[in-house]
């Protein structure tokens, strides 16, 4: 048995006006289809589909990957996102498990493979699990003013700002026991592991899926 286990959610949903988001058409195919085509590539991998919707189990099927029906009480919109982690850990048996999550689809086979080995190394460093992010380093405001720079004549010059990152739900990896006591998919020390704009993109609403459409540009 491998030792990691990709885990790709998907379920009918009309999230931000896109309904059945997670099966859109995508590339050749669709957004579940893409991503398990993707996840394929990567060796020494095992890939669940969890699904509530027998369509999308059999698609998943057809693919070649181990499909799962998810009870129908985990999969609505007010499901306590720990619940689904704590079953998924019940189900699964490998020791690492990673979130492969549809909506970011344009994240290549070669960032899979490099994010699963850098894991394990930032485990020996004290990490505790590995996130994908996006390094946003912009002059940010609140309703008090500004939050990470200087304004007026001194105003901080843009590279000099300290970034923040934004979680982009592409990839998170983490022991499965660890995920069993905190109930969700990364612990308090995670290992930020940057992703470039268009790899970060993260289909939400309908702009996003517009965008990830056009730099996908029809390839897988």
């Amino acid at each position: 048995m491998n030792k990691m286990v990709a885990i790709v959610p998907a379920r009918l949903c009309n999230d931000e006006g896109l309904k059945n988001k997670d099966i859109l058409p995508f590339g050749k195919a669709n957004l579940l289809v893409h991503k398990l085509r993707q996840l394929k590539q990567i060796d020494g991998l095992d890939i669940i589909v969890s699904s509530e919707n027998d369509g999308i189990i059999e698609m998943a099927r057809k693919e070649g990957a181990t499909a799962i029906k998810r009870p129908a009480a985990l999969a609505k919109s007010d499901t306590m996102f720990g619940d689904f982690v704590k079953y998924i850990c019940e189900m699964v048996q490998q020791e690492h498990v990673m979130w492969a999550c549809v909506t970011s689809p344009l994240i290549t086979p070669s960032t899979y493979r490099d994010a699963a080995a850098r894991y394990f190394s930032c485990l020996q460093d004290g990490f505790d699990s590995l996130v994908t992010v996006q390094r946003l380093q912009r002059y940010l405001m609140d309703e008090k003013g500004a939050i990470n720079f200087r304004p007026g004549r001194n105003v901080t010059i843009k590279n000099q700002v300290k970034p923040i990152y934004i979680f982009t739900n592409g990839i998170s990896i983490a022991p499965r026991k660890s995920l069993e006591k905190w109930k969700y998919t990364s612990g308090e020390i995670p290992y930020l592991y940057e992703l470039d704009k268009r790899e970060s993109i993260d289909i939400c609403d309908a702009f996003d899926y517009e965008c990830a459409k056009f730099f996908m540009g029809g390839s897988l």
